[in-house]
């Protein structure tokens, strides 16, 4: 039956996608229902040549299947009052790129959760390198440190196979300089229209605490 379909739809099986891939490269498969409790060590990473997406259980926390002290599930990418949990991070990295800044007081101690599905991360404050880690499945597909804050750039920098492959820039944003107003259709919870106004500086960074 599943070379009769546009699309191989599967539960829990997605680890042996690349294996189906190489017998069956003709196929397109998705992840009809995945697990967000067991963390990102136990999620797939989808090759988007060959897959378009997965379903998460549940994706959203939801009254029922509890044990005490809980009333609800609460292992969703979403909590029940609409907010993100840590793991929907992880999944965006499959999808579209994080959105992140870098403002805050001077020489405050800032913890930085750094996400990635790269084999290895280096963090780079203004060019010198303050952090260096080499992922294994226990981390969750995250960096975890404490750096204080310095004004500037800061850069993470991904690799495989010792090569560069990825990377995520932030940089600090200066004083106010005009406001932007952005208008967009909502989807989801946000149905209709979205308006957003946004300062930004000079060169057009956010100024998040404007």
């Amino acid at each position: 039956m599943a070379h009769e379909m546009d699309i191989v739809s599967v539960n829990y099986m997605g680890e042996f996608f690349s294996g189906d891939h190489e017998k069956y490269p003709e196929m397109i498969f998705i992840v009809s229902e995945e697990k967000t409790a067991q963390g990102a060590a136990n999620w797939n990473i989808p090759d988007h040549e060959y897959t378009c997406g997965s379903f998460f259980w549940g994706g959203f926390d939801y009254l029922g299947e509890s044990q005490l002290p809980y009333k609800n599930w609460h292992r969703g990418l979403v909590d029940r009052a609409g907010s993100e949990a840590v793991e929907w991070n992880v999944v965006q990295l499959d999808w579209e790129p994080l959105v992140s800044h870098w403002n805050w007081e001077p020489g405050k101690k800032c913890r930085l959760v750094v996400f990635s599905n790269c084999e290895k991360i280096e963090l780079i404050l203004n060019d010198c390198i303050v952090a260096e880690k080499e992922f294994v499945p226990e981390d969750n597909c995250r960096l975890v440190l404490e750096l204080p804050y310095e004004a500037g750039e800061l850069k993470a920098v991904g690799y495989k196979d010792c090569q560069p492959v990825a990377e995520h820039l932030l940089t600090t944003a200066g004083n106010s300089y005009e406001i932007k107003l952005n208008i967009s259709s909502g989807v989801g919870l946000y149905e209709g229209r979205v308006l957003a106004v946004i300062r930004v500086d000079g060169s057009g960074e956010i100024v998040v605490k404007a």
